[in-house]
């Protein structure tokens, strides 16, 4: 039974390719630049204490021990 349902879901996966003729509709749509970083929290004052975190020289783990943190407080 898994497997059926497994086998159903992976056969659409290609549909998008199929309807563009196999190109990638998504291909050169970046979020983000190799050279920028980014946050996402459950709290925009997490994220945003996150963000200068890493703005001000700080790397992920700082910006993840902030990011609790200000979490813990807000929620």
């Amino acid at each position: 039974m898994m497997l059926a349902s497994a086998l159903a879901l992976a056969s659409g996966c290609d549909t998008n390719l199929r309807k563009n003729g196999g190109e990638n509709p998504y291909q050169g749509e970046l979020s983000a630049a190799p050279h920028e970083f980014g946050i996402a929290s459950a709290h925009p004052l997490a994220t945003e204490a996150g963000m200068k975190v890493l703005e001000e020289g700080g790397n992920a783990y700082d910006a993840a021990v902030t990011v609790t943190a200000v979490l813990a407080v807000v929620e």
